[in-house]
């Protein structure tokens, strides 16, 4: 029976680890894949400069806005169905996206925004609920696999319009793939969940990313459109900053170093 429980408990933490993984391969690159389009948007669907600066802050502006809604869905539903729920919005704004038209361009990127500020502040506190004794080691895994696809996302946003011919509706549909894997491997953290209530409860205990200074300012420069050139050095920023995001969170650092040293070194 012992044995039968150890099994159990590392099959429950192995599907939890690809979980949040998969979770955080999908919050970035929604995202940090418009930058490197913008110029087929702009020429596709007549978009002017400002408006093409409205969409690179529209997902900014939902994180702003439902940040401090999502521990909400966590008392009414239970943190795993509320980020079921933030994937699936993610997905619905990633199709609608890539539908061609600038309603739904704009209508898409809003959606996408708010499914990525529901996941983007409740994965962390799923993290200290699954993995309660491993935080730190779990916490480097997750950042360094967003880190990871928005990198990916930035860095192949033009060859799969380009080369392999999607152009920017397919260049943006991709993404909805790994979405809908995500949501498939998701599925089996609904099994022997807590009640709802006491993850709330939780949720309520932990940090308020919208409160952070440091959370803010990355999701700018997350957002913001940037030149060619920068978006070359951004890519190569990203690539060296994955073992950072990996080892950071394993060392015994107080909140203000761990600041500085994200300042300094992790942001493009």
């Amino acid at each position: 029976m012992k044995y039968q429980d150890a099994d159990n408990s590392i099959s429950n933490s192995l599907r939890a680890t690809l979980s949040i993984v998969l979770v955080a391969f999908n919050l970035r690159p929604a995202i940090t894949g418009v930058g490197p389009l913008i110029g087929f948007l702009r020429d596709d669907l007549q978009l002017t400069n400002s408006q093409a600066g409205v969409l690179t802050t529209l997902p900014l502006l939902a994180f702003a806005g439902l940040s401090m809604a999502a521990p909400r869905l966590v008392k009414k539903w239970g943190i795993e169905w509320a980020i079921f729920a933030g994937l699936f919005t993610l997905l619905v704004g990633i199709f609608l996206r890539s539908g061609g038209y600038p309603t739904t361009l704009f209508v898409g990127t809003a959606i996408i925004g708010i499914g990525i500020a529901i996941c983007n502040v409740l994965l962390p506190g799923l993290v200290k609920l699954k993995f309660e004794k491993h935080t730190g080691l779990m916490t480097g895994v997750y950042t360094t696999s967003m880190s990871l696809f928005a990198t990916i996302g930035s860095g192949f946003s033009i060859p799969l319009a380009v080369q392999l011919g999607l152009e920017w509706q397919g260049a943006f549909a991709v993404w909805g793939v790994i979405a809908v894997v995500a949501m498939g491997v998701w599925t089996t953290q609904f099994r022997g969940t807590r009640n709802s209530k006491e993850e709330g409860k939780d949720e309520d205990r932990g940090p308020k990313l919208w409160q952070s200074p440091l959370a803010w300012y990355v999701t700018v420069r997350i957002c913001r459109k940037t030149s060619s050139e920068r978006r070359k050095r951004s890519l190569l920023i990203q690539s060296e900053r994955l073992p950072a995001g990996l080892i950071l969170p394993l060392c015994n650092y107080n909140l203000r170093e761990i600041n500085f040293v994200s300042r300094y070194s992790s942001i493009p």
